[in-house]
């Protein structure tokens, strides 16, 4: 019987070894590159007829759930252009206090910087360059736009705009005029 116990008195001295290949892991993980994902992002870019919805591929890393990667997509959009010829009509400081993303749409936090006044031009062109950017995985996503806390019902103050809860592309184009 004393020769069974032997074995079990040497596994804690196998088991110090382990941490050894532990160690060297961390270097194999570099090949385990996070998976990037493209998205866009969208600008306004001045023209002749007025302004325009324009495009930016970015990428950002795939993440488990779809609240990460649209916070991720977003904090990119209100961080404003790299590219001089875009504009951004997002009020700088505007930070994204939360976003959630359910089977009802995507509910979106914005703080109150977002709700600065500064013509209905730039006001339209806000509302697009969200809910565009948001919505670029699934066009017919509805979107809900807090500021504050609060449901977004006139965006701007006096000649501000109505914003209909929740909001879609399909009703952006219906309803209003880059």
């Amino acid at each position: 019987e004393s020769p069974t116990p032997a074995p079990i008195s040497q596994s804690p001295i196998v088991e110090p070894v382990s941490p050894g290949p532990v160690e060297t892991s961390p270097t194999a993980t570099p090949a385990a590159i996070p998976v990037r994902e493209t998205r866009q992002v969208y600008w306004l870019k001045v023209t002749d007829t007025g302004n325009q919805l324009v495009t930016q591929e970015i990428t950002v890393q795939k993440a488990d759930s779809d609240d990460r990667e649209l916070t991720a997509v977003l904090k990119i959009l209100l961080a404003g252009p790299s590219n001089p010829q875009d504009m951004t009509t997002i009020p700088p400081g505007t930070k994204l206090l939360d976003l959630k993303v359910d089977k009802t749409g995507i509910k979106i936090n914005l703080s109150r910087e977002f709700g600065n006044d500064d013509g209905s031009d730039m006001l339209i062109g806000r509302l697009a360059q969200i809910i565009y950017t948001t919505t670029t995985e699934d066009p017919n996503a509805k979107v809900w736009i807090q500021v504050e806390g609060k449901p977004l019902e006139l965006l701007g103050e006096g000649h501000g705009i109505e914003v209909a809860q929740p909001m879609t592309r399909k009703f952006f184009e219906e309803n209003y005029q880059l």
